[in-house]
């Protein structure tokens, strides 16, 4: 599996579920629901995108800020309810550059993952089979257990 097949399997899948982790932790479910084991915690999609290790930015079509780690909590949980039902349109890894990976979605909404300040920082994509981490200047593909 390679990154650009990865992306393409992303692109087009429906955000119905977003929640935070242990700030400043974000994630995105998107694609088909799939139940835990234990059917006591919420279902995780076909695909994941987690920012845990990273710096992000949510805008909104006009490259407004509408949240970032160093909000309050509300208002973080408010924007990133609001790109529940938005679906991928496009995914731009910049390896190697100063600028923010980006995941654009089709309402014009962006996250920006700044990944770029440190070796260790990285977003991923948490896929059926495999997980994706992202750092600086490299890309990591596991396959999932």
């Amino acid at each position: 599996m390679d990154i650009e097949k990865v992306i393409k399997l992303l692109k087009g899948q429906k955000c119905w579920r977003a929640w935070d982790g242990f700030p400043p932790a974000i994630f995105f479910e998107c694609g088909y629901k799939i139940p835990r084991h234990n059917n006591t915690s919420p279902r995780r999609g076909e695909f994941s995108l987690g920012f845990m290790g990273c710096s992000w930015q949510l805008l909104d079509k006009k490259n407004n800020v509408l949240a970032k780690p160093d909000f309050e909590k509300e208002n973080i949980l408010s924007e990133i309810k609001s790109f529940e039902g938005d679906i991928v349109k496009e995914v731009l890894i910049n390896l190697n550059k100063e600028d923010s990976d980006e995941i654009i979605f089709e309402s014009g909404k962006k996250i920006l993952a700044d990944n770029k300040s440190d070796q260790d920082k990285y977003w991923a994509i948490i896929g059926p089979k495999y997980t994706v981490s992202i750092y600086k200047d490299n890309i990591k593909i596991e396959k999932n257990d």
